[in-house]
């Protein structure tokens, strides 16, 4: 129980899934995004999935926009385990990155390109 805050005065904790491909395999995969109202959006969990039901789910549906993070608790991607991810700056796919390579490509269109800047927004769905 937090006896600092009183129920109103607690930021209301948001989720939302996004979606990426791990970059070695072919494994779809989600991403759980947190946002505590004071802060950047959190990467915290990865689970692989379908397309097919990823579609059906509606996870790019919504745009999350702000500053991201990997959480601490972060599993990586389930593919590869790769800790990262990275944005197509040509398509706008997620994918999965080693954090240490600045060249990187595409798993969903091919590009290479030359990863410069922090993703700012991202397409997204319910938790």
């Amino acid at each position: 129980m937090n006896r600092g805050l009183n129920r109103a005065e607690q930021p209301q904790l948001q989720a939302a899934v996004v979606l990426a491909q791990c970059q070695s395999t072919p494994v779809v995969f989600g991403i759980r995004m947190q946002h505590d109202g004071s802060s950047a959006w959190a990467a915290t969990w990865a689970f692989a999935i379908s397309a097919a039901r990823a579609a059906r789910e509606g996870y790019t549906r919504t745009k999350l926009a702000g500053s991201f993070v990997v959480a601490t608790q972060y599993p990586g991607c389930p593919g590869c385990g790769s800790a990262s991810f990275a944005q197509c700056f040509a398509c706008k796919s997620l994918g999965c990155w080693s954090g240490v390579d600045r060249n990187w490509k595409c798993p969903a269109c091919g590009d290479f390109i030359t990863l410069d800047s922090t993703i700012r927004e991202m397409n997204a769905g319910p938790d």
